[in-house]
């Protein structure tokens, strides 16, 4: 008779937003719906949206003309903006703002 590891907790590393599947001879974690992972990480994978602004933002600094977005892992990401009419440092100067820690 096949022992049922996910009976308890403490005879599965499945991760707590994971369901445990027994196996003959072993058992099988897998991540629940919206999550991503191997069973024993799972992170959210639900796409969100954040609002990202310009501090110092004018009418005309066309803030966002330019967008490159990156992923670092765990559900971070970083922004780079570009407001190429700024001229808050002189005359066509414009500005690149970079956003970290961005949850999504």
């Amino acid at each position: 008779e096949d022992f049922d590891e996910c009976s308890a907790s403490e005879y599965n590393d499945c991760h707590e937003n994971a369901t445990c599947r027994n196996e003959i001879g072993g058992f099988n974690c897998m991540c629940n719906a919206g999550l991503e992972g191997d069973g024993r990480t799972c992170v959210d994978c639900t796409p969100r949206m954040t609002k990202v602004t310009a501090w110092d933002g004018a009418s005309g600094d066309q803030f966002g003309h330019s967008v490159s977005v990156a992923s670092m892992g765990q559900g971070n990401a970083v922004a780079i903006v570009g407001s190429p009419n700024d001229n808050d440092r002189g005359s066509h100067s414009g500005s690149v703002f970079v956003f970290s820690g961005l949850q999504g």
